[in-house]
């Protein structure tokens, strides 16, 4: 009986497609062609407005600069806190001198600090810290803090402050000062003692 319904379930498969009608082509064709790469991106700049994007680009540009991206993870001082930084490195490599004199042999030990002095202090501050940007005023007038000294902030907008303080002011581009001597808390004053560096993050009142 399985035998007979599979033979006739092929026969009537068969009979439909034989007495099938062909009513020819309905409506439009197209040629299926994929648009090429290059030609979709031309065809996608025609779109947009070069002169436009361009100030747009600008305009960020000039914003970044006149305001840096905070440093992420400093945090104004809330624990007085003082420690030491040894700048002290080994050499991965032959150390030369200019016209090609060794100087120091790889896998030496070398301290920056037995050849040369860092005469200025560092300052580190949040410039948009107000409270932090008047501690440092004070400092100046206590003369605690000379003009040689360097003023690096963390947050804000070094080219506003430059003008307020008329003096110069720079900024921890990716924290790349701050991650090296470890600061995590600002004000922070960095200076040298003996063939150390002494870091002081203080507590504003």
């Amino acid at each position: 009986m399985k035998n007979l319904a599979l033979v006739l379930t092929v026969l009537s498969l068969i009979s439909s497609k034989a007495n099938a009608k062909d009513y020819g082509v309905q409506g439009y064709t197209f040629e299926i062609k994929e648009e090429g790469f290059l030609a979709m991106i031309y065809r996608k700049l025609k779109l947009v407005d070069i002169e436009k994007e361009q100030k747009k680009m600008q305009q960020l540009a000039k914003s970044k600069i006149e305001e840096p991206i905070a440093l992420v993870g400093i945090k104004r001082t809330e624990k007085a806190q003082s420690f030491t930084f040894d700048p002290t490195y080994t050499l991965a490599e032959d150390a030369l001198l200019p016209d090609g004199r060794l100087l120091y042999k790889a896998g030496r030990t070398v301290n920056p600090l037995d050849h040369m002095n860092l005469e200025k202090k560092l300052l580190f501050i949040d410039g948009k810290d107000a409270e932090q940007v008047e501690w440092f005023k004070e400092q100046r007038k206590k003369e605690q803090i000379k003009e040689e000294d360097k003023l690096i902030l963390v947050a804000g907008r070094p080219f506003d402050l430059e003008k307020e303080l008329n003096r110069d002011v720079y900024f921890d581009q990716q924290g790349s000062l701050t991650q090296k001597f470890k600061i995590e808390q600002v004000p922070a004053i960095v200076e040298q003692e003996g063939r150390v560096l002494r870091i002081r993050e203080i507590v504003v009142n």
